[in-house]
Parts: structure tokens; C-alpha cells; sequence
């Protein structure tokens, strides 16, 4: 088994990438649908196999060897493989290294060579000499140009990769040609594949891995070794959690590879004492809170989440009991095996956070301390009931595990974090008591039911089923209490409560919610006289079920054992809620078709019939149709499939469906034959065959095929259907259909009736060849290619020097037509002119390093000799090239030589002013940073000018768009002179709503003086009743809140008791034009909670907008905007994670009794706050 090498894809993922293994503990496929997205720094090797210099690390045991020895055997180029664990010697290493003819000839220039340096870790040489020795040898080639030609892969353990080989091999290709990548742990994939070709049950292994809950052994290979061998050995693993991992933890101390081990390059610690320094480091920092060790010399440079060797070690002046200490050598050893990865430079983490849990747990269990003291490690200093730290449920549940005084303890305290433990290894006492904890919790409606599903089966005990009965039928207990017991029974697989269950699910007065989960436990739990009992509910008939969730459960328990196809096509209907995916939903799109019979086709198909016949199919079932369709079509030999089917694709081509969920299925030549006969068969009306959607049924290829029925001894009806196709589908072209037409014709008189015509002969000069010939020409004209345009003349690149040439010679014109020239597309003579960067223009390309001096030369004389005659187009919808041209040269010379535009005087920036007000800009930040930068050189040196433009422009836009835009170019030049221009038009001019709105949420932003008493002026009680005067109020107010959040809220919040409908107005206009967010953070905890019940009486979730029968998607109204904003309050609160908010809560559930579920957002809330607050402070 050792000696196995198993056929696995393998991954890299950069040092200080991410790596996602949200695949229940498996590295989430990168190669899956969604891979790209979930795992987007994790690549296979050949995303990477053009990096010139690559660093390939891993922990040991990460099958680094085994990777490596696929990448070199894939390698399609020239390859230089050396492995670096058999030289001793610093001459032989050269020798075969750089003095070898491939290495030679590579920096000569003759060929390209992948140089793969394997095993740096275990060179006979040691590590820093054999770094310093490749460092200054590399080196001598620095300069060398076919460098490029050398692609460099060294393989190291991660631990051992030395710094300074990473610092001179960044100096000597760059930093943009190394990547250091890590090898990524294995996927489910993986896991499965190995276990199939080991010949053992791959399912049963996967299984026992999860239940065990010892993926994080699973997906490195040396523990995934390690537990195949103990399954195949045991056909199981142990019986407990603790000892599967300490076994495993203590292989991934032991050094297992065999050349360290042949050469006793393997430490001087032992694999036990490697483990006891691990569980130390591990129990430092998760009790501290630390992310990563650091390795390096401490020069104050350390992350605050990291802890150093000393830390660990214990090794400083106060600690005079030796026994706490650690040597820092053995500190070294341990975080160089299996147990730790690369976290960055001279950073180490955890390869997986579970051994960092186990082994701080094994830390305490072994240490001395009382079950008090434990206790005192892990439960919340400020939790008045004693619950434990939410960061450290998973080392509790292993702390658990060891030691049974504390598990019992924590089932007085937090007993939903013992579900995270190995439970069963708990004797029936102790599991009644969890059980009973957890239920007591469940019924005071304080933890949910749902977060604990996956744990459930562990209760498992002798007494479990006349503990959890109660629950299930007494009716006063809580619907949470009782939805978990029953959630309970069904993973522990109590099928005793089958008729209790039965009888919940059936009645109409239960708990909704409770009979769905009923219904759920049956079909896993009951036997088939209970499952029968079910039909009544598949049926709809047993009380309101408004998801169809007691009709998915029901059909799902039923089909296809216990009803018939018949039965259950008969009661299929469309889903009662369109966005909502339930049981029924799930139902219909993937248990109706995989459990399908040929026996109950027909039935299936009578049921799309009845859908058929619509316009299209409800997408709610367009699924499951087209899988019976496509399925059916298979099996068109059978009689009343292939009637049934025809009668469907009829109703469809009355539709002029293009039927493309079955194109598949049409592209077999017999069964799209089958189908057209049995098309033609039926008494299908002579409107379908004539229609052009059933062209889309017939191939090129079927015309030898329709003469050949023709010729079949068939009726007239049939014969008269197949002569419209053929006429239909004949191709002049086609010299074969000509040919068989022909003939064709000769011996069937009804052929001959209808085609006759494509070979009678036409006299040259009648009327008809005059016709044929005029549509003959009109489509050869369509047909034939476009005349490209003919070339420019004289080329661009002569262009450019001659309108260069001309503005040398003083025609200051010849610069925008120099413009016009680099702007022109040759393919399609499209003209790029409203581009500012005119190196961005289409025959920039074609400007050389000469010509590109001379137009940087003429584009600072074109700004300081052209005039812009702005007088005569400015504020006018025209584009005036000459002057447009101007801001191209703006825009070169800004990047080319800025201290020319420092040197323009204000007469020349008043010249252009209207010319960079005028220039449009794309939303690109760079773009829009120049233009903006270009506004405040402008309105620095000619403030007058720039002004006068602007208020020109805001008059324009106010009148053309009922809003204002251009302010958007003065972000850059807001002080006392523009903000008092800018108010002063707000006071004195009558602009539109918008346009106000715009300016004075410019105003308030940037503080002008002034601006928030005009604001406030239009807030005053008497001009609340007029409809404009009012309106003005809705947005003073709104944008007051935007920008001066504290004034706006004073302002308008005590407004509520007399105006509480202009109060209502001014949030719904706040919430749908601005971010609420920012309002959100200056209000106290107090005001928001007031805030939220206030709006929860003013639009009441009731009235929210309801889209959940919306096929697309919709408009988002006010009325939307403003109940998000309302439920973003309690989110904000929720999220705050302190006292006070909770309190607030708190407040809110108890003054808002008519929302129960609120009660759900304090525990959120509560859980948020233990959170954070422990965060804050130092676990330990």
C-alpha cells in the first residue's frame, strides 16, 4: 500500500493565496463549474508551466515527490532533472548543473530547458550553502539576454525554503517572473478515485471518513495512507475520534520520507517529542489567538496576530522553572513536519485548523489542571450564563472528548458545542443528559434547529426514542423543540415513531412547519402500509400547503413504489410559489425523471401535452419537460409514446416552437424520420406541414429520404403532405436534390404537378425570366462579399509627417487633422474623435519615436497659439473639432511634460476652459482623474472663466435633463469662492428638483459655509403643506441626513409626532437616492432601535412589495428601497456585536411582539457580540 502511486490531478496555489476547502473539508474542485470562483488562487500546473522561475513547496506529506515526478514526465520540453538529495559534493553539483552541454547550450541561445531541481531539503550539501552556491552561480548569467530561455523549478519543503535563495532569485528574473507556489491538499475527487483503485468500497470508505470526522487526514496523502491501511487491515477505523488523530498527527511528526531516512537525515527528536512540542505551540496559540508562528529574527517587525519562537519557548530571564522551556532548535524541527504550513516569509501556520484544536486540547487534557480551571480557559468572562467562547467551541468539543467532567459541565453550560465532539464514545447517561440539554434549549426557543443537523446522529442511544416523543406529539412544546426532535429521529433513524409521525403530518391543526418535517422523516423512516397513508398529502388534500412542501415530501416517500405513473402524473401540478425551491420543487426537477419507467411514458406525456399547448412552457417545469421529452424520444417504436409525442411537437410547431431542448434528439436520423412519418401520419392540419417551423424538422439530407417514401405505395393524403415538404425543402443548388427531383418527377403524377415548374423551360426574353433573373442578381448581391475600402492615400504613417510637416510650417489646423488621422480605422473609415488620449487612438501604433517628439513639440504649441472661438459653439450641442482637439493636446502634454502646463498663463486656460468642460470622459478612474486634474489647473489660473462656464452648463443641463452633471468636474476645486457661487444660484434661481438636489448634496458634502442653514430654510413647518414648496423639504432633508448626518437628524427626526408623513416621504426619498449606511453609523444603539420600530409602523412588512411570482427581474421602487433600508437597521445592529445593541434588540423584540422572529435576530445578535467582544481581547 506505501509503495502505491495513485493517479491524481494535483494543484498549486501561490504561498499567500487562499486555499477553499468549503467541499465538506476537501479542497473545493477548481476544476468544477464554480471552481474558478470558490478556489480562484488554486490552478493546476500547466496554468503556471510558462513561469519562468517557479518554487514548488509543500509540507512534508503532501505528495511534493509524486507531483513533481507527473510535471516532469508531462513536460513536453527539453528538460534538465536534477535531484539534488544524491550530490555531497559543490564540484559535481556545478558540473552537472552548469556545466552540462543542455544548461550550456540553453544560455547560448540554441534551445529552450525546463531545469527541475528536486529535493533542495534533502541535499547532502547543507541547505544554506547549497542556496548561496546556486545563488552565485545563477548570478554569473544575469546579464545574459537568453536567460529567458531557462525556465527554472526547484522543489523544496516548505519549511526548509530558504530566504535568501528567494530574495537573489527575485533579483535575478524579477518579481513578476517568480511565482512560490504550494502544493494544495487533494480533493473528495481524489479520495474516491484512490479508494476505487485499491479495490475497496469507495462510498463506504467516504462515509466512515465522514462520520468519523477525520477529513483533515483524508486529504493529505501520508494520512490518507495511513487510513486506507487501517481500513483495510479493519475493515473500519477506531472506535474513536481521539485515536484516529493522534495516530495521524503522530505520523504527520514522523519523518516517512525513505531517503532522509536511508541517509538518518531525520531530526534528533522523536516523533512522540515532536507531537508534545506541536500540542504546546498549538495550545499558545489558540489560547492566545494567534494566526502564525513567526520564524525570523524579531527586528519589531512581527504581525500582532503572530507568535514568535521565543514566545514559545519560553526562554527569557523571569521563567526560572526549566521545565517550561522549550530549546528553539526543537521548536525549528516540529514546525518543519507535516503538521504546519507556509503562511508566507518566514510565517507558519496550521496545514489544517483541526490539528491546531486537537493537539491544544491534548496540551490541556495532559496537563495537571482541575475541571475548574479548564472550564476557566474556555468559558466567556462576560457571559452571565457561562457559555463557552464561540472561537473555541472546536477545542472545547475535543477537551470533551478527553475528559468527562468537562463534558458534563458543558452540557450544564453550551450543550450544542458537545455535538461537535465524538459524542460516542459518551456512555447512555451522559448522552441522555446532552439530549435532554439540548431540548430544553430548543423549547426556550434559544438556539435554532437547523445548525446542528449533520451532528444529530451521535445522540443515538438505547433511550432516545421515549426521550424525544414527547416532543414530537404534545403540541404546547415549541414548533423549534419539536421540529428537532424529529430532525433527531430521523438521523438517528428511529423508525419506533413512524405512526407518532404519521399522525403530525396528517393533521391540519399542527404546526405548518413541524408537518413538513415530518413528512421528511417518513420518507426516510416509514415502511410501506405508513408511506400509503402519505397519499392524501401527495394529493394536496389534508389543509393548506402553501410551498408545496407536505406534497414534495409525500411524492418523494410514494414514487415509484407505491404509486403508479398513472396516478402521479395525474396530480403533478405547477409549483404554488415560483421562487421558492422546496421539497416539491426538488421533486420535480431530479426524483420524477431518474425514476421514470417505459411503462409510464404515456402518461408523462399526456401531462406535457397539456402544457404543450400554451404559448411556451412555465419554467417551472421546463425542466422536467424537457427530460420526459428527451427521454420519450428514445423509446418513439412504442405506439402510444411515439401518438403522444407527435401530438406534443404538433402543439409546439403551432407555436413555432424551434423545439432546441430536443436538437439533441434530432440530430438521430431515425428518430427524426420516425417522427416526421408519424407527423404526417396523423391528420396534422395542412397549416403545420406549410408552416416554416416545421422546416426546422426537416434536414438537407432527409430529401433522398421523402422521395424515397413518396415512391412507397402510400395514400393520397400522405402523398400530398409529402410532396409540400419535398417542394418545400428542394435546394436548386443541391446538384443531388436536382438529380433526384428530376427523376422523381418522371414517374409520380402529383410530384410532377407541384415541381414540374423547377424544370420546364422559359423562353430568354418573357416576363418570368426577366423576374427570375432581377431576383437571381438581388440575391448574388447579398450573397457576395463586401468590397473592403479601398487603402488610405497616402498611408497613415506618411500622413502623420505630412500633417506634421504642414503644422510646422504654421497651419495650426493641421493638428486636429492630425488628430483625425490617428483616430481613422482603415477596415471600416470609423473616426475614434471623442477619444482624449490620443495615444489610445487606432494608428497611434504607427507613430514613431521621432514623429511622437515632434507631436508633443506641437501639441504645446497648438495650446499656446490656437484659438478655441468658443463664443461660437460653446454651451451648444456642437462638437467643434479644432477646438475638441485642444484637450487631446491637454491630455499629452499633462502626462508628457506638466510643467509646460504650469507655465500657460490665465489667458490661455480661460482659452481652453470651455474646451475641457466640453470634453467627455468614460468612467475610468485614470481618465476621469486627468480630467479632473486639468478642471483645477484651469479654474487655479482663470477661476472667473471656469465659474462662468460652469453656470453656463448647470443653466443647460437643468433645462435639457432636469439635472446637473458637470458639477461632477469640480470635485477638485470646492472652497469658499465656488461653494458661495454655487449657493448663491441655489438661492436666487429656480432650478428643478434634481438639479437642486445635486448641488446641494455637493454643497453639504464639502462644508460650504452656509449651505446647511439654506438646507434647514427649506425645512421650516410652513412650507410642508405646498406640494413644490414641500417637495423642495423631501430633498433638503434627505441630503441633509447624506452629508451632515448628526444636524440632519436633529432636523428632522423630532418632525415625526406632527409631521409624521413628511417624515415618512423624506425616508422613502432618502432610502432609494443615498446610502444608508453611513447614517446608520452616527446614530446610538438607542436612536437606531427607536429608528427601526418607528419604520416597522410606518411600512410594515406586511405591505413590503412581494416578487416571489416574478419570473424576471423587477424594478426596485421606493417603497422596496426603503423596507431594505428599515431591515438594514436591524442588520446593523445584529452585526455591531455590543452590549448595548443587544439590549436594544432586546427592546425591539419586546415593543414589536407582532414579529415573533425578531427573537431570532437577538440570539444573532447575542452570538455577534461574544464574538467580537472576545475578539478584541486575548483569549487567554
Amino acid at each position: 500500500m506505501n509503495d502505491k502511486t495513485f493517479s491524481w490531478k494535483r494543484f498549486w496555489c501561490p504561498r499567500t493565496g487562499t486555499i477553499n476547502l468549503s467541499d465538506g473539508g476537501y479542497l473545493y474542485n477548481p476544476d468544477s463549474e464554480f471552481g474558478h470562483i470558490y478556489n480562484e488562487h488554486v490552478v493546476p500546473f500547466d496554468k503556471i508551466s510558462e513561469v519562468p522561475c517557479l518554487i514548488l513547496l509543500g509540507e512534508p506529506g503532501i505528495g511534493k515527490t509524486e507531483a513533481l515526478r507527473s510535471i516532469e514526465n508531462s513536460e513536453e520540453n527539453l528538460t534538465l532533472k536534477i535531484d539534488l538529495r544524491s550530490y555531497g559534493t559543490e564540484d559535481r553539483l556545478v558540473r552537472n548543473i552548469f556545466e552540462n552541454p543542455l544548461f550550456e547550450a540553453c544560455l547560448k541561445g540554441e534551445h529552450n530547458l525546463h531545469l527541475f531541481l528536486d529535493s533542495l531539503d534533502e541535499c547532502l550539501l547543507r541547505i544554506d550553502y547549497v542556496a548561496v552556491l546556486l545563488a552565485e552561480e545563477l548570478k554569473k548569467y544575469k546579464t545574459n539576454p537568453n536567460l529567458k530561455n531557462l525556465f527554472l523549478r526547484i522543489a523544496c519543503r516548505t519549511a526548509d525554503w530558504p530566504s535568501l535563495l528567494e530574495r537573489e532569485l527575485s533579483d535575478l528574473w524579477g518579481n513578476d517572473c517568480i511565482q512560490i507556489m504550494e502544493l494544495a491538499p487533494l480533493r473528495r475527487v481524489d479520495v474516491h478515485n484512490a479508494a476505487i483503485e485499491l479495490g475497496i468500497d469507495a462510498d463506504r470508505f467516504m462515509n466512515e471518513i465522514l462520520e468519523k470526522e477525520v477529513i483533515p487526514l483524508a486529504i493529505k496523502p501520508i494520512t490518507l495512507k495511513f487510513l486506507f491501511n487501517l481500513y483495510i487491515r479493519h475493515g473500519n477505523f477506531p472506535s474513536t475520534q481521539k485515536e484516529l488523530y493522534l495516530q495521524g498527527c503522530e505520523l504527520l511528526c514522523e519523518e516517512t520520507n525513505e531517503s532522509r531516512v536511508a541517509s538518518r537525515n531525520t531530526g534528533s527528536m522523536r516523533a512522540k517529542d515532536r507531537l508534545k512540542v506541536a500540542s504546546r505551540i498549538a495550545a499558545l496559540m489558540v489560547f492566545s489567538n494567534k494566526f502564525a508562528v513567526w520564524r525570523d529574527i524579531n527586528f519589531g517587525d512581527v504581525p500582532e496576530e503572530d507568535i514568535t519562537i521565543s514566545d514559545i519557548s519560553g526562554e527569557h530571564p523571569q521563567q526560572r522553572d526549566a521545565s517550561l522551556t522549550i530549546p528553539e532548535s526543537e521548536i525549528q524541527e516540529t514546525l518543519s513536519t507535516g503538521l504546519f504550513s507556509s503562511r508566507g516569509l518566514n510565517r507558519f501556520g496550521w496545514a489544517h485548523q483541526t490539528y491546531a484544536e486537537f493537539l491544544a486540547a491534548l496540551y490541556v487534557s495532559q496537563s495537571e489542571l482541575s475541571p475548574v480551571q479548564i472550564m476557566s480557559l474556555i468559558e466567556h468572562p462576560l457571559d452571565s450564563e457561562q457559555k463557552l467562547i464561540p472561537q473555541l467551541h472546536e477545542v472545547s468539543a475535543w477537551i470533551a472528548t478527553m475528559n468527562v467532567d468537562v463534558f458534563r459541565q458543558i452540557i450544564k453550560r453550551d450543550p450544542q458545542v458537545l455535538l461537535r465532539s465524538d459524542v460516542g464514545s459518551a456512555d447512555t447517561e451522559d448522552k441522555k443528559s446532552l439530549v435532554d440539554g439540548l431540548l430544553e434549549l430548543y423549547n426556550a426557543e434559544k438556539i435554532r434547529d437547523w445548525d446542528f443537523d449533520e451532528y444529530f446522529y451521535k445522540l443515538n442511544n438505547p433511550i432516545l426514542e421515549q426521550e424525544i416523543k414527547p416532543y414530537v406529539l404534545d403540541q404546547q412544546r415549541s414548533y423549534v423543540a419539536r421540529r428537532a426532535a424529529i430532525r433527531i429521529a430521523r438521523a438517528c433513524k428511529l423508525s419506533g415513531l413512524q405512526d407518532d409521525l404519521l399522525k403530525v403530518a396528517l393533521d391540519q391543526d399542527e404546526d405548518y412547519q413541524v408537518r413538513i418535517q415530518a413528512g421528511y422523516a417518513l420518507c426516510e423512516l416509514a415502511d410501506e402500509d405508513t408511506k400509503r397513508q402519505l397519499l392524501p398529502l401527495a394529493k394536496s388534500e389534508v389543509g393548506e400547503d402553501a410551498d408545496d412542501q407536505l406534497k414534495g415530501a409525500a411524492l418523494s416517500a410514494l414514487w415509484p413504489q407505491y404509486i403508479s405513473g398513472e396516478e402521479l402524473f395525474s396530480i403533478l401540478t405547477i409549483p404554488k410559489r415560483r421562487n421558492f425551491t422546496g421539497s416539491y420543487r426538488m421533486f420535480l426537477n431530479y426524483e420524477v425523471l431518474d425514476k421514470i419507467q417505459i411503462k409510464d411514458m404515456s402518461a408523462a406525456l399526456r401531462w406535457v401535452l397539456k402544457y404543450a399547448v400554451n404559448d411556451r412552457f412555465d419554467s417551472q417545469i421546463d425542466d422536467l419537460v424537457y427530460g420526459i421529452l428527451n427521454k420519450a424520444g428514445q423509446y418513439l417504436d412504442v405506439h402510444d409514446v411515439r401518438i403522444a409525442f407527435t401530438d406534443i411537437i404538433r402543439a409546439r410547431l403551432v407555436h413555432f416552437d424551434n423545439l432546441s431542448y430536443i436538437k439533441d434528439l434530432l440530430q438521430n436520423q431515425i428518430i427524426r424520420r420516425t417522427l416526421l412519418l408519424s407527423l404526417l401520419n396523423t391528420e396534422a392540419e395542412q397549416e403545420v406541414i406549410h408552416s416554416s417551423a416545421f422546416s426546422w424538422l426537416i434536414k438537407s439530407e432527409d430529401f433522398p429520404w421523402m422521395i424515397e417514401q413518396l415512391q412507397n405505395d402510400v395514400i393520397p393524403e400522405l402523398q400530398q403532405k409529402l410532396v409540400t415538404l419535398i417542394k418545400r425543402t428542394f435546394n436548386t443548388s443541391n446538384s443531388e436534390h436536382v438529380e433526384l427531383l428530376y427523376c422523381a418527377v418522371q414517374n409520380n403524377r402529383m410530384l410532377a404537378e407541384n415541381c414540374q415548374v423547377f424544370f420546364q423551360s422559359i423562353l430568354l426574353d418573357s416576363e418570368q425570366a426577366r423576374e427570375l433573373k432581377e431576383s437571381y442578381m438581388r440575391i448574388a448581391k447579398w450573397q457576395e462579399p463586401k468590397d473592403k475600402y479601398p487603402p488610405i492615400h497616402p498611408p497613415v504613417d506618411e500622413r502623420i509627417s505630412l500633417r506634421l510637416n504642414e503644422f510646422e510650417a504654421g497651419n495650426l489646423d493641421a493638428w486636429w487633422r492630425l488628430n483625425w488621422d490617428l483616430g481613422i480605422k482603415e477596415e471600416n473609415r470609423c473616426v475614434k474623435e471623442y477619444e482624449p488620449n490620443i495615444k489610445a487612438l487606432p494608428n497611434w501604433n504607427k507613430v514613431n519615436a521621432y514623429d511622437e517628439e515632434r507631436i508633443v513639440s506641437a501639441a504645446r504649441k497648438y495650446l499656446f497659439e490656437k484659438n478655441s472661438e468658443a463664443a461660437n459653439w460653446f454651451g451648444t450641442d456642437t462638437w467643434h473639432r479644432p477646438a475638441m482637439a485642444g484637450y487631446k493636446a491637454l491630455r499629452l502634454v499633462y502626462e508628457q511634460d506638466y510643467e509646460f502646463l504650469l507655465s500657460l498663463t490665465s489667458s490661455h486656460w480661460e482659452n481652453w476652459s470651455p474646451v475641457i468642460f466640453t470634453q467627455w470622459v468614460t468612467s475610468e478612474l485614470d481618465e476621469r482623474t486627468i480630467h479632473d486634474q486639468l478642471v483645477k489647473l484651469a479654474y487655479i489660473n482663470a477661476p472667473d472663466r471656469v465659474i462662468s462656464d460652469l453656470m453656463q452648463l448647470i443653466d443647460k443641463e437643468n433645462q435639457q435633463h432636469s439635472n446637473v452633471f458637470i458639477i461632477r468636474s469640480m470635485k477638485e476645486c470646492w472652497g469658499a469662492r465656488l461653494g458661495e457661487v454655487v449657493l448663491n444660484k441655489l438661492k436666487t434661481q429656480s432650478l428643478m428638483p434634481e438639479s437642486i438636489k445635486c448641488l446641494l448634496d455637493d454643497l453639504l458634502r464639502h462644508q460650504i459655509d452656509g449651505a446647511e442653514e439654506y438646507a434647514k430654510s427649506l425645512i421650516k413647518p410652513e412650507l410642508l403643506v405646498a406640494e413644490e414648496s414641500r417637495k423642495l423639504a423631501i430633498i433638503a432633508a434627505a441630503v441633509l441626513l447624506n452629508n451632515s448626518r448628526n444636524i440632519g437628524w436633529d432636523t428632522v427626526w423630532p418632525l415625526k409626532e406632527s409631521y409624521p408623513d413628511f417624515v415618512q416621504d423624506i425616508f422613502l426619498s432618502f432610502s432609494s437616492r443615498f446610502e444608508g449606511h453611513k447614517l446608520l453609523q452616527a446614530l446610538s444603539e438607542t436612536v437606531l432601535a427607536d429608528f427601526y420600530i418607528w419604520l416597522v409602523k410606518r411600512f410594515s412588512h406586511k405591505e413590503d412589495p412581494n416578487h416571489d411570482d416574478d419570473e424576471m427581474a423587477h424594478w426596485v421602487g421606493p417603497r422596496e428601497e426603503i423596507a431594505d433600508f428599515r431591515d438594514g437597521i436591524l442588520r446593523y445592529l445584529s452585526n455591531k456585536g455590543t452590549l448595548e445593541s443587544c439590549n436594544q434588540i432586546a427592546r425591539i423584540v419586546s415593543e414589536l411582539p407582532e414579529l415573533p422572529w425578531l427573537k431570532w435576530t437577538l440570539l444573532e445578535a447575542q452570538w455577534s457580540a461574544t464574538i467580537i467582544m472576545q475578539s478584541k481581547n486575548t483569549l487567554v
